[in-house]
């Protein structure tokens, strides 16, 4: 038996998990052969559910010129991103809204599409996010169909969703 495998069946469950002084055991398929299996702190690892970072003054949004509320909150969990945003303006200066994530989307996989809560003027609709692969900026649709927000009017988008990153 190697040493790896006496060291890995002699583990113990640690039964009151604190998360500062705890590893995991993680694979890299792409690492040289000697590699490929190394522990990582669960906090400084970056895979610890951690707490949520504000990133909506950093965030280029487009869709006002005045925000009454604008947030836009992320945590990365290895390389899952989780986002939650809400956006409310009293008056619009263009049909499209948009804003951008910090880290982007892995390359290679299909476009991310959330449904959320969008109020275009007066009415109230599921709206349709999209972030497209390989890209950090997100795309809001007033509906399932990919439909234009009015140009003028007010506007309010709530709503939360999930990507990966490479």
């Amino acid at each position: 038996m190697s040493k790896f495998s006496t060291w890995l069946n002699g583990l113990t469950e640690d039964v009151t998990p604190d998360m500062s002084n705890d590893l995991v055991v993680t694979y890299d398929a792409s690492a040289a052969t000697s590699k490929k299996v190394k522990l990582v702190n669960v906090v400084s690892g970056g895979l610890a559910d951690g707490t949520w970072t504000d990133y909506s003054s950093t965030s280029t949004i487009t869709g006002s010129a005045s925000w009454v509320t604008k947030q836009i909150f992320y945590k990365q969990v290895g390389k899952t991103i989780y986002v939650a945003f809400t956006l409310i303006t009293a008056s619009v200066n263009t049909a499209t809204m948009t804003f951008t994530v910090p880290v982007a989307a892995a390359a290679g996989l299909s476009d991310w599409i959330f449904p959320y809560s969008a109020k275009d003027v007066s009415t109230y609709a599921v709206g349709m996010g999209d972030l497209h692969t390989g890209a950090s900026v997100v795309t809001l649709y007033k509906d399932p169909t990919y439909g234009a927000f009015a140009g003028s009017g007010a506007r309010e988008v709530y709503g939360q969703f999930w990507y990966v990153t490479t």
